[in-house]
């Protein structure tokens, strides 16, 4: 974002220890939630994965799939290694990136477009592709998202919006919801990550109810923000300055590792973990990181960025300077 003081008022305080604790509070004025450009306390950065990579020079496979505006790229979903889905994060509009262009392919239904669409997944039921859009909708009202249903890059069959219950959302900590990254299952059942409340939150279709799960515990100080699954384990990342990454179900998490700076996507990529780590607390260039080995992938960003989305061909969106990149 061009300015995060000025759109939302995040405050924090982190210890210098693996527990620290983080106190979080929004404005809620429409903007995504993330720390401000501070330096960490951690007592170290060697817990940072990789080197960043700046300039997009640095690599020949690093290629642009489109430019958009800025505010635009939120979640991201592969359609091929050379286009994907994207939601885009002030409307709600699925669009297909590819070719250097951003072509809209479909809109929410009537009333469920907002800003705040952070959430993008999908799930194959019969062959077909099913994506869920999901966004914190006009605060302090309950959030929504959209089905997007039997997929192609021309369009949906059929699509269906949904509106959180309003008597959980108000009963949570900060008054609203705020989901973040999301997983789907054949059911259309969801479960999100909400940074704001700090939780794990899981849905039956069209979010007819939702509860907070018992993992959240586990993320009490943090700031859990995107999510992603291998089977039956979820992993999910943490936008705080101690950049945890953890590893577990819905009923408890563990720490896979902590990274030392704000991170954002998650994504498997044959077989490996990777993880947008948005430079934001270290003041370096935004860049992608192979969790196991620690190396950085190349980006185009000579400082921090917001990459929000990361799917599982290795695309990436940046939410405030706009486009949608490949390694």
């Amino acid at each position: 974002m061009t300015s995060l003081a000025t759109l939302i008022a995040i405050s924090f305080a982190l210890l210098a220890t693996p527990a620290a604790a983080a106190t979080v509070s929004d404005t809620g004025t429409g903007t995504h939630a993330s720390l401000p450009n501070v330096p960490t306390t951690l007592s170290g950065l060697d817990w940072r994965g990789g080197t960043p990579l700046s300039g997009s020079t640095e690599s020949a496979k690093l290629k642009t799939l489109c430019s958009t505006e800025i505010h635009v790229p939120g979640g991201v979903y592969p359609i091929s290694t050379s286009e994907a889905y994207l939601e885009n994060w002030s409307s709600g509009n699925l669009t297909v990136c590819g070719g250097g262009a951003d072509t809209t392919i479909a809109t929410p239904p009537a009333g469920f477009s907002y800003s705040g669409y952070a959430g993008m997944a999908g799930v194959k039921v019969s062959g077909k592709l099913d994506l869920i859009l999901i966004s914190w909708g006009p605060r302090p009202s309950p959030a929504v998202g959209w089905y997007c249903l039997n997929a192609t890059p021309t369009g949906c069959q059929s699509t269906a919006g949904f509106t959180l219950p309003s008597s959980f959302c108000s009963s949570e900590s900060a008054g609203y919801c705020n989901p973040d990254g999301l997983v789907i299952a054949k059911t259309l059942a969801f479960t999100y990550v909400d940074v704001i409340n700090e939780q794990m939150v899981s849905c039956s279709a069209h979010a007819v109810s939702c509860s907070v799960d018992g993992a959240s515990a586990d993320f009490s100080g943090f700031l859990p923000s995107e999510i992603v699954q291998s089977r039956s384990t979820l992993y999910v990342s943490d936008n705080s300055c101690t950049g945890y990454i953890w590893e577990g179900s819905t009923t408890s998490m563990t720490v896979l590792t902590h990274l030392g700076d704000a991170l954002g996507g998650l994504a498997f990529h044959q077989k490996t973990l990777y993880v947008a780590d948005w430079g934001t607390c270290t003041s370096s260039p935004a860049h992608i990181i192979d969790v196991k080995t620690g190396s950085s992938l190349p980006t185009p960003f000579t400082g921090p960025e917001e990459l929000i989305g990361l799917d599982s061909d290795l695309q990436w969106g940046s939410y405030q300077a706009g486009g949608v990149y490949s390694d």
